[in-house]
């Protein structure tokens, strides 16, 4: 059923974006339909899926780099109603993790559902360290925190911080703030590793749709809604990182020309090459060097 409906949704958005009338879905996403929806619609194999694929890219990222999180502290951004990647990492030897998540709450039956899923699939002795037998999870090691990022306030420093298609959906009015905390939140040498999804999220078959509003129609349009992302392109994003004391370390750019050709763009894109605007997505290790307050 769910891919069925997965199918469907594809063919719908489709005819919505030939009629032109896209900005009707925008407001659907305004009301609290759209969360019913995507939870309807996603069970629990799939929720396993998704996570198990963000270990592997971040796993597959680590390797490339020659990096490791044995005995390290990490902590994600943006981790949704769930620690998911965390539940693998543990078999990697994490010391810590700790999820930051400012909209959704923890969802306890869901994340046991998943830890044993994990536990089936990856045997580990390092489980008995962060859940007991009922499969609760243990403060010390493991943690759940509702906050908003910025605001979280913590004496702990961490040797590396993740997130998955988070800093896209970040105000832009703050996400320079964001980048300062995830350095001041790292230690020195500590790394900041991301995937950045710069597509427009309303139909990933048509990626840069959104060029063609001006900022001003598209916060009035997005804002406050899943749909919402900031459009900075990933020459923005590599800007911000330099700029408050992280080197860069590595970067992967998924770059589709094609899909640019004749594309409506509004001038508030003009700044940017073609080939600026043809990124997709990105993937980056960071290493914090200094701490921004250094900088001045």
């Amino acid at each position: 059923m769910v891919i069925q409906m997965n199918i469907i949704i594809k063919y719908f958005l489709k005819i919505i974006q030939k009629l032109n009338l896209d900005k009707v879905v925008y407001f659907v996403a305004r009301t609290r339909f759209s969360n019913f929806f995507l939870s309807y619609f996603w069970d629990a194999k799939q929720n396993f899926n998704y996570f198990e694929t963000i270990y592997n890219s971040y796993k597959k990222l680590i390797n490339k780099k020659k990096l490791s999180l044995k005995n390290k502290k990490v902590l994600e951004l943006g981790c949704g109603s769930s620690i998911g990647p965390g539940y693998f990492f543990i078999k990697d030897g994490i010391k810590n993790w700790v999820g930051i998540e400012k909209f959704n709450e923890f969802d306890k039956k869901f994340n046991i559902e998943l830890i044993k899923m994990v536990i089936k699939k990856y045997p580990s002795k390092n489980y008995s360290s962060f859940f007991d037998s009922n499969f609760k999870i243990n403060p010390k090691n493991m943690k759940f925190v509702q906050s908003d990022f910025i605001d979280f306030n913590t004496k702990e420093k961490f040797d590396c911080i993740f997130s998955n298609a988070v800093l896209e959906h970040v105000d832009k009015n703050v996400i320079e703030q964001t980048i300062q905390k995830i350095n001041s939140l790292l230690v020195t040498g500590g790394y900041a590793i991301h995937a950045i999804d710069l597509r427009d999220h309303f139909n990933f078959d048509n990626p840069f749709n959104f060029y063609k509003y001006p900022e001003k129609e598209w916060n009035k349009l997005t804002k406050g809604t899943i749909m919402y992302t900031n459009r900075l392109r990933a020459k923005d994003f590599i800007e911000l990182f330099k700029k408050n004391g992280f080197k860069l370390v590595y970067i992967k750019e998924n770059i589709q020309q094609d899909k640019i050709n004749n594309l409506k763009i509004s001038d508030f894109f003009s700044k940017y090459s073609q080939k600026e605007l043809s990124v997709e997505d990105i993937q980056v290790i960071y290493k914090k060097t200094r701490g921004f307050y250094e900088l001045a």
